[in-house]
């Protein structure tokens, strides 16, 4: 078993990973639909319309691309505890 810190850290970083790809992937994901609408007419109704349509697409584009993104977001949280877990079990010099 490792110490608990590396599996803090391992769980710091899943968590940090995931709130950042999810925010990234959010953002983009409505840029990219407001720029299809039309983004600097935003008051008008075509736009609201436009995103009404537009924006569930890109969701699901978001939700596609957080898929493939899961590697970089679980891998270096695994790494972490695996760490963790060799320094453990390292052989130590006979004093």
């Amino acid at each position: 078993m490792a110490r608990p810190i590396w599996f803090i850290l391992g769980a710091a970083w899943f968590i940090l990973a995931l709130c950042w790809f999810l925010w990234r992937d959010y953002t983009l994901a409505y840029n990219f639909a407001a720029i299809v609408c039309g983004y600097p007419n935003t008051a008008t109704p075509a736009f609201s319309t436009c995103m009404a349509e537009k924006l569930p697409l890109a969701r699901v584009s978001m939700q596609h691309r957080l898929v493939h993104d899961s590697l970089f977001i679980l891998l270096p949280a695994f790494a972490l505890v695996l760490i963790g877990v060799l320094i453990r079990f390292r052989v130590r010099p006979a004093a």
